[in-house]
């Protein structure tokens, strides 16, 4: 029986799935300009000496790897992202930070696809006002790279981090779990059972642009807080984040995905990752740094679940030699 805990969970991570939308992209004025503030005096500068930017980013789709969900296991949990966190999809431009705390964002577009959910006659897109500080000083925000190598994609690996990641210091839409402001762009109808980004007790978006007051995601019989909508040329205030919130907000983009590897004779786990044994048939090699990951492996399953009914390979009989999982 799954839990309720588990199955919000379950619907959050199955959010949008085989939901597709065409995208709408338009050219001219600004479609509106999105307007930012952040309390300069609250933020928890790690690179003072760093100019500040404020940039829109609409959400994409959770991504987290069926052993997280799987394993309550203290050695994987760094690699394991917060299912209830934002994880971040399209980075809209960036704006400086003014003096007073504020920067102004025109849009020229609206939502891609690949961060809407819905159908050809209704969509939904939800974006967070990010504040960070430009390392590299090049104007736009840097996070985890988009471009990193097709081999990388292929094998499942986490995006390569850029030479000089921005920091995130602010955020105004950070984790289902804390109080949301959200840029809100909805299409048509609002399904509410797509569970994407969930706002229990708020009323469906209004259509066209809108910013969403969300208060903390709470799990029955606790009664959800009050929700709000104004008007999209409303200013929306950036939460400060602590270090720890930022970069654990880096490290979940939502083009992560998951792979698991059938063992191969001659393909032990690479040198510096730790090995960590689930069960006697699955491992996860463990990689430390600034966003840890992991590969997984395992004697029986399917690229991408290895609880799959009709798994796609099953050496459980004649496991390789180097098999550390006995």
């Amino acid at each position: 029986m799954v839990s309720k805990r588990g199955a919000l969970l379950l619907g959050l991570l199955l959010a949008g799935c085989g939901q597709g939308v065409h995208d709408l992209s338009v050219s001219g004025d600004p479609l509106l300009v999105v307007h930012g503030h952040v309390d300069l005096s609250a933020l928890k500068r790690q690179h003072p000496e760093a100019p500040l930017i404020g940039a829109l980013v609409w959400a994409g789709i959770p991504q987290v790897s069926p052993l997280c969900l799987k394993f309550d296991d203290d050695r994987i949990k760094p690699a394991c992202p917060d299912p209830y966190g934002y994880f971040y999809g399209e980075i809209e431009h960036a704006a400086p930070v003014d003096a007073d705390g504020n920067f102004a964002l025109p849009l020229p577009h609206l939502p891609k696809a690949s961060v809407s959910v819905g159908d050809e006659r209704t969509r939904i897109a939800y974006g967070s006002l990010l504040v960070a500080e430009d390392r590299n000083q090049d104007g736009q925000l840097s996070l985890i790279s988009a471009g990193s190598s097709r081999r990388n994609r292929d094998r499942g690996d986490l995006p390569a981090l850029l030479g000089d990641p921005d920091t995130i210091v602010g955020a105004s839409f950070y984790t289902l779990r804390g109080d949301q402001q959200r840029l809100v762009f909805r299409e048509g109808g609002f399904v509410e059972a797509s569970n994407f980004y969930p706002a229990p007790g708020c009323a469906p978006p209004p259509p066209s642009f809108s910013v969403m007051l969300a208060p903390p995601l709470v799990e029955p019989p606790a009664v959800p807080g009050v929700c709000a909508f104004y008007d999209a040329a409303r200013a929306i205030e950036v939460a400060p984040l602590s270090a720890s919130d930022g970069l654990a907000m880096m490290c979940r983009p939502a083009q992560r995905a998951f792979f698991f590897r059938e063992p191969q004779a001659d393909e032990p786990p690479s040198k510096g990752a730790t090995v960590v044994c689930l069960s006697h048939e699955i491992f996860a090699a463990v990689e430390s740094g600034p966003c840890p990951r992991f590969r997984a492996y395992a004697l029986k399953g399917c690229q991408d679940d290895p609880f799959c009914d009709k798994p796609d390979w099953d050496v459980t009989r004649s496991p390789p030699t180097w098999w550390p999982c006995r």
